[in-house]
């Protein structure tokens, strides 16, 4: 479990990152994030003067989140190679594919 002194998305992910020692990028912060909220692995603390956080899972899990991820975006880049070739060239950005990944699990 982390426990962190502010709420803001930018520094939980960093501090995540840093903390367990995670290979990861800034970009896949808001779908991590949106995940772990998902999962209720991130609890609001009250503090006085600020709004911190405690995030519970360990490093095995949240690899496992990260492995997800990576699944979901190199089906979006077989898609996106896909779409290239059936039609014009498309750019391609990973921010734009995060946006459209799904947040929660299907069952």
């Amino acid at each position: 479990m982390a426990s962190l002194v502010s709420d803001d998305d930018t520094f939980i992910w960093s501090a995540l990152v840093s903390h367990y020692g995670l290979p990861a990028t800034p970009e896949w912060g808001s779908w991590m994030l949106a995940e772990l909220r998902s999962q209720k692995r991130i609890h609001a603390l009250s503090g006085f003067g600020y709004e911190g956080v405690a995030i519970t899972g360990t490093r095995k899990q949240l690899l496992a989140l990260l492995s997800r991820l990576l699944n979901l975006l190199e089906l979006a880049r077989t898609i996106h190679s896909a779409m290239c070739t059936a039609k014009q060239d498309l750019p391609w950005d990973t921010r734009q594919a995060l946006r459209v990944l799904p947040n929660k699990r299907s069952t």
